[in-house]
């Protein structure tokens, strides 16, 4: 994962204003009730699988927004799965669209 925040880029610390919550369902309001408690920073590592192109649209403080989002894995979650907004990242290779 990639933070622009210059701020966020360069620490070595995990800041908690520089962290970002996994939604539970991507077709659900992106907010606390609707994140997995597992947070990510920039650097972290995470596999995906596939991408919801219809989610709920999502915006960064640029106003840039997108409604896709990827299945990653995660060891420590319900379910073994979260949702990564796609703002700001690169599907390079492209990912096959999430049968459910």
């Amino acid at each position: 994962m990639f933070n622009i925040d210059g701020d966020c880029k360069t620490q070595t610390e995990r800041l908690p204003a520089c962290r970002l919550g996994l939604a539970k369902n991507p077709y659900v309001t992106y907010d606390l009730n609707n994140v997995v408690s597992h947070r990510v920073w920039h650097g972290d590592v995470l596999m995906a699988d596939c991408v919801v192109v219809n989610g709920i649209r999502v915006e960064d403080e640029h106003g840039v927004g997108t409604p896709n989002w990827f299945r990653v894995h995660l060891t420590d979650v319900p379910g073994g799965t979260a949702w990564l907004p796609a703002v700001r990242t690169h599907d390079d290779p492209g990912l096959p669209v999430c049968s459910t």
